[in-house]
């Protein structure tokens, strides 16, 4: 892996851990033009990631094929996901 590449997944792993507590703030009661603005605002990288940490799984030899599976379903359902598969299959 490239470092470009590297750093890259660790930007969308940043704004991916960041999705948690904005949404958390969503729930408690933030005004709901600011939440749309700041979910936006941090979500819009999501798109692009999924990508690149699709393709990770999809070559990552650590994991085995229904592992692969697990992380699939979660990079894009569950918020944060990115963040953990970086801090377990891809932090130096």
């Amino acid at each position: 892996m490239t470092v470009r590449l590297r750093q890259r997944l660790k930007r969308y792993a940043i704004c991916s851990a960041l999705t948690v507590p904005l949404e958390l703030a969503i729930v408690a009661g933030l005004p709901l033009d600011y939440a749309f603005a700041f979910v936006l605002a941090v979500s819009l990288p999501m798109f692009w990631a999924c990508g690149p940490f699709q393709a990770d799984v999809s070559l990552n030899t650590a994991l085995d094929e229904r592992d692969r599976v697990w992380w699939r379903i979660a990079l894009y359902l569950v918020p944060g996901a990115m963040a953990l598969y970086w801090h377990w299959h891809l932090r130096d």
